[in-house]
């Protein structure tokens, strides 16, 4: 396990918790997303950090972004999202995270998903397990009989077998992959890799799936269309059912 890259990420987590429920500034984006402080710092905290060991890496960061051509002639990409859920974090809702992954080859080979106010941290790296809480996790073995479902999205509210599904997509995801939750379908719009790429290695790493609606796994090249609007999340049990709601 990559220890000083959770340590990094947590540290960054000690850096937006001291914003939470406090004083920051809040502006916004052409997309009319807000961005506080607290992104920009915890931003300029893990580009610092990631560069200073991997100063040839390219860093592709949602307060930070690069060029297609950057990302192209790039041989590792760094996606970063400082703060996943920024309008949570704005209204003092603790369910935000720290997203960090590395892409390498086509793959996303490592990530980290950190989420302060919660105090969980999920790490996975290709080839050598996801850890939830610093233990090896794997996802269920459920069937839709008894499947937990969480989807985010109106359209797949009656899907849900949870009584309360989760409020951040990234944080059912790292549940899935420790097995609490069986599958989730996710429909949102403007996401970038930032947020998805970590789940990849997570979800992968677990034995899980996650996929675009059509059962197509995901790409994050510098060629890679934009991320689709409808994403399937599960043990991998499940999947083939959920696809047929999609």
């Amino acid at each position: 396990m990559a220890v000083w890259l959770e340590r990094l990420v947590e540290d960054a987590g000690d850096i937006a918790m001291k914003y939470f429920r406090g004083k920051f500034d809040v502006e916004y984006k052409e997309d009319n997303s807000p961005v506080t402080t607290a992104d920009l710092d915890v931003n300029a905290f893990l580009l610092d950090g990631l560069r200073k060991r991997y100063p040839d890496d390219c860093m592709a960061s949602e307060e930070s972004p690069v060029s297609v051509e950057e990302r192209r002639a790039a041989k590792r990409v760094w996606f970063i999202d400082p703060i996943d859920g920024t309008s949570h974090f704005v209204r003092g809702v603790k369910e935000f995270g720290i997203l960090v992954a590395l892409w390498e080859e086509g793959v996303v080979v490592e990530s980290v998903a950190h989420f302060p106010a919660l105090k969980l941290t999920m790490y996975a790296k290709q080839a050598e397990g996801c850890f939830f809480q610093g233990e090896k996790v794997q996802v269920s073995k459920r069937d839709m009989d008894t499947a937990r479902i969480s989807c985010w999205g109106r359209a797949y509210r009656t899907l849900n077998t949870v009584d309360e599904p989760m409020a951040l997509p990234a944080l059912g995801v790292a549940y899935m992959a420790a097995g609490q939750l069986d599958g989730g379908i996710v429909r949102g719009r403007g996401w970038g890799y930032h947020d998805v790429a970590w789940a990849c290695c997570a979800i992968a790493e677990a034995g899980g799936r996650i996929t675009d609606a059509e059962g197509n796994p995901l790409r994050f090249d510098a060629d890679a269309p934009p991320l689709p609007d409808v994403l399937v999340c599960s043990n991998g049990v499940v999947h083939r059912a959920l696809l047929g709601f999609v």
